[in-house]
């Protein structure tokens, strides 16, 4: 029998930035003559949302944050009354 060879896809570790980088990123980007790629090819950043998630954190502009994302919540007294009338139902079931 043969051995069996098991490859870890290892990816190299993620560059550890200073924070006087990620300002001087942020900058650029804000300044708004470069789009987010663009930013990343000339600084050689290679995360897909790292210049977004120090947008967030060092910038001046305001970011969506994940949270605010997505489908908003439906008017709470109608939650509150919907929630109410389904638990009567599985009750009486």
């Amino acid at each position: 029998m043969g051995q069996v060879r098991v490859l870890l896809n290892k990816r190299p570790p993620q560059p550890k930035y200073s924070e006087d980088f990620k300002k001087r990123v942020v900058k650029e980007f804000e300044r708004g003559k470069l789009n987010k790629d663009q930013v990343m090819v000339k600084f050689g950043i290679k995360g897909k949302s790292v210049v977004l998630e120090w947008c967030r954190k060092y910038g001046k502009l305001r970011y969506n944050t994940p949270a605010q994302n997505g489908r908003p919540l439906k008017d709470p007294q109608k939650r509150i009354k919907d929630l109410e009338k389904r638990l009567k139902t599985a009750e009486l079931s």
